[in-house]
């Protein structure tokens, strides 16, 4: 089997964690960026960001740990707070996930959900693109993450470079067939 790396991205709500659960129940290696974010605030250039953007975003006195509640709702309260952040703890969070999933033989997929925002879509062999109806990524998240109607559709806009999307290898619509996922794997 050939090395290849599968970027599996959408945008929020969208059914990534879905897809990759069924992937993985295919035996094949899955990585989530998001399960190195926690990682990623351990480095000591996002903690000195972190302690200027969000002073309230600390739980504890000798062994603090960031109340990530009170983080979300800041990061989400404007476009300006979201890009901030993510030109902070995203690209470290992506190489961390790379350093990991590079160790790796054969054919890995990754979930990265700003993918096209970072402009790392050359990096991968194929790029999934999963999509859903708004309404039901809207559910989905409000549930998941307490996030008001009002703020998922204020930040929705930025989740998607249409543009980018449109040149990707393929889309699996939530529901969809993942006999297609052989397809990569060849």
């Amino acid at each position: 089997m050939r090395n290849k790396i599968i970027a599996v991205t959408g945008g929020i709500g969208s059914g990534k964690s879905a897809v990759l659960s069924i992937i993985k129940g295919l035996n094949y290696p899955v990585f989530s960026c998001d399960d190195f974010t926690k990682k990623a605030y351990k480095n000591k250039k996002v903690k000195s960001f972190l302690k200027g953007f969000c002073k309230n975003c600390f739980i504890g006195f000798f062994k603090t740990k960031i109340d990530r509640k009170t983080l979300a709702k800041l990061v989400f309260s404007s476009e300006e707070k979201r890009r901030e952040f993510t030109s902070v703890i995203t690209p470290v969070v992506y190489d961390l996930t790379m350093k990991k999933v590079n160790k790796l033989k054969g054919v890995k997929f990754v979930e990265v959900p700003l993918l096209f925002e970072l402009e790392k879509e050359n990096d991968f062999d194929h790029v999934l693109v999963v999509k859903r109806k708004v309404e039901s990524r809207q559910k989905a998240v409000q549930k998941r993450a307490n996030v008001t109607e009002e703020d998922f559709y204020k930040n929705i806009s930025f989740l998607v470079i249409l543009t980018k999307v449109l040149f990707s290898n393929i889309f699996i619509f939530s529901c969809a067939s993942f006999l297609l996922i052989d397809i990569f794997c060849v």
